[in-house]
C-alpha cells in the first residue's frame, strides 16, 4: 500500500538508541559530578551513537541495551534487588544477543565491583558511628544519592535522603518540627560546613544535631 520503505525499523532503532542515552547519562552521574555527566552524553550523543542509530545496523542497538544492562547491574550492587538482577540479565543478554562485542561496556560494572570492599567497611564504620551519637529512634537527613538506600540502609535509621538539599538551613528547620534531629553527612559527596551543632567528625563522615 505504501511501497517498500525501511523507516519504521530506522525509527525503532533510533528510539532505543535514545533510551541508551538516557542511562549512559545516569551510569556517568555515578562516576562524575552531574555537568561532566551531561557533556559526555552530549558528545557520545551527536557523534557515534547518533550517526549509527539513524541506520539499520545494530552496533548502537545492542549498546543500548548493553547500557541499560550496565545501569540496573550497578543498581543490583547497591541495592541486591532481585528485579535489578533480571533487568541486568535481561538487557545484557538480548544486547549481546545482538552484537557480541556490545559485551565491551561491561566493564564499566569493573568500577562498582572493585569498590565493593571499600563499600562494607564504610557501611560497617557508618552504622558505628550513628549507634554512638543517634539514638535508635531517632529519624536522620543524609546526602546519598537521591533514590538510594545505601546510607540509610547502613546507618540503620529512618528519614530522608538527600543529594545536597541539606544546604538549606531553613528547609532543614521545618523538617525539624516532623522529627528530624539529626544530619549524617557522607564528606566526599559534601565537604562545606553546616550550621548546626557537629557531634562527630573524622575524614570519612560527620554528625550534627538540628537544634
Amino acid at each position: 500500500m505504501f511501497g517498500q520503505e525501511n523507516w519504521c525499523f530506522r525509527l525503532f532503532n533510533l528510539l532505543v538508541a535514545s533510551v541508551g542515552l538516557y542511562y549512559f547519562d545516569k551510569i556517568a552521574r555515578r562516576l562524575t559530578d552531574t555537568r561532566s555527566a551531561w557533556a559526555a552524553t552530549v558528545i557520545f550523543g551527536v557523534s557515534i551513537a547518533f550517526m549509527y542509530a539513524r541506520k539499520g545496523m545494530p552496533d548502537v542497538f545492542a549498546v543500548s541495551l548493553a547500557l541499560m544492562g550496565v545501569h540496573f547491574g550497578w543498581q543490583y550492587i547497591e541495592d541486591k534487588k532481585m528485579r535489578s538482577w533480571l533487568l541486568f540479565v535481561l538487557f545484557t543478554a538480548v544486547g549481546l544477543l545482538c552484537k557480541m562485542p556490545a559485551s565491551c561496556v561491561l566493564g564499566f560494572l569493573i568500577w562498582p565491583a572493585v569498590n565493593q570492599d571499600i563499600l562494607v567497611k564504610d557501611k560497617i564504620k557508618l552504622a558505628s558511628i550513628v549507634d554512638a551519637h543517634v539514638p535508635k529512634d531517632a529519624r536522620i537527613l543524609v546526602n546519598n544519592r537521591s533514590g538510594s538506600p545505601i546510607m540509610m540502609y547502613s546507618a540503620h535509621r529512618t528519614g530522608w535522603t538527600v543529594d545536597d538539599r541539606m544546604k538549606d538551613a531553613e528547609w532543614v528547620r521545618g523538617e525539624s518540627t516532623v522529627g528530624l534531629h539529626y544530619i549524617v553527612i557522607e564528606r566526599s559527596r559534601w565537604k562545606e560546613p553546616l550550621p548546626f551543632q557537629i557531634l562527630y567528625q573524622d575524614n570519612d563522615f560527620q554528625v550534627y544535631k538540628v537544634n
